[in-house]
């Protein structure tokens, strides 16, 4: 009986050596991977500072990149791809947190504009006769109609922000800086201040989906 104990154990420790024996080590060591640039996943990028003989640094060089969007490429549809690519995603109608004025965001050239469209506001007690801006500090301004009234001027955008620009607020017929932020793809926040934005105001709008501007 204790021989053919130990012939067992003897048995399995040759059957435990022979698997030993067959595992081989099959790793490897790879080689060191060096990132030298950073895929834009939100479709826009940037020329190089410098190509053959041209300088684009100090400049506005943002570019749509086509292939790093999730949009539908294959229809013929400009919406598909400006729709989901910030600084251009901004233009539109866009109601007031109070709903009584509505503005219409537009690109000219490099920079944004903000007229007001649409607005009770914006007409005399008889609901025709346009408003005039008869506030403004200006004399010769204010013949004009309150309604497309430009009142967010020449605002650059720069990683997210909308900056640089002013509002003109009618009542007053002040010019105070301002910036805007788009949260998420349908709510704008402008912020207007004299000299710090900690003291300044901000005020809240929702986009108006598929919404022409009124004439």
């Amino acid at each position: 009986m204790r021989r053919s104990g130990l012939m067992c154990v003897l048995m399995s420790l040759l059957v435990y050596t022979g698997v030993r024996a067959q595992v081989t080590d099959t790793s490897k060591m790879l080689n060191p991977v060096i990132v030298t640039g950073i895929k834009t996943v939100n479709g826009v990028g940037y020329l190089p500072d410098v190509k053959g003989s041209i300088i684009y640094a100090g400049k506005k060089t943002e570019v749509i990149i086509v292939d790093s969007l999730d949009a539908n490429k294959a229809i013929n549809n400009s919406r598909q791809i400006l729709g989901r690519i910030p600084g251009l995603n901004i233009v539109g109608i866009w109601l007031s947190e109070d709903s009584n004025v509505k503005i219409e965001i537009y690109k000219a050239g490099p920079q944004y504009f903000g007229r007001q469209v649409w607005g009770q506001f914006l007409y005399e007690a008889d609901g025709t006769t346009p408003k005039k801006d008869v506030n403004n500090s200006n004399e010769s301004l204010r013949r004009r109609n309150l309604k497309n009234l430009v009142i967010l001027n020449n605002f650059d955008y720069d990683h997210g922000v909308y900056t640089g620009g002013t509002f003109y607020d009618y009542k007053s017929g002040k010019k105070y800086n301002s910036i805007i932020k788009l949260h998420g793809s349908n709510v704008l926040k402008v912020r207007d201040y004299t000299a710090l934005t900690v003291f300044g105001k901000t005020t809240k709008y929702t986009r108006i989906p598929n919404e022409m501007p009124p004439r």
